[in-house]
């Protein structure tokens, strides 16, 4: 199995925050279509497929939102809107 040093992922993308996501999760789409209606971006990544780095930072649910610049990782619906909000 190939591993990747989640640190090396988050230097090369960290211009951006991360969405961690996972399929049919009504919390990840509430989510997106929060975004999307209030043109916000970020990287969507799904949870299953990025392993390495939810252990980095010890993520156990989804949705995710990791902003790896200022050390950031919202946890829940809210506190990822309320991140984006003021972004």
């Amino acid at each position: 199995m190939n591993t990747v040093d989640a640190g090396l992922i988050m230097d090369a993308i960290s211009d951006k925050p991360i969405l961690i996501v996972g399929d049919n999760c009504p919390n990840c789409k509430m989510v997106k279509e929060w975004m999307a209606a209030n043109n916000k971006e970020c990287l969507t990544v799904p949870a299953v497929q990025n392993m390495d780095l939810c252990r980095f930072y010890n993520i156990q649910s989804v949705p995710a939102l990791v902003n790896a610049d200022r050390g950031i990782v919202c946890r829940d619906v809210q506190s990822i809107i309320d991140y984006l909000k003021g972004e």
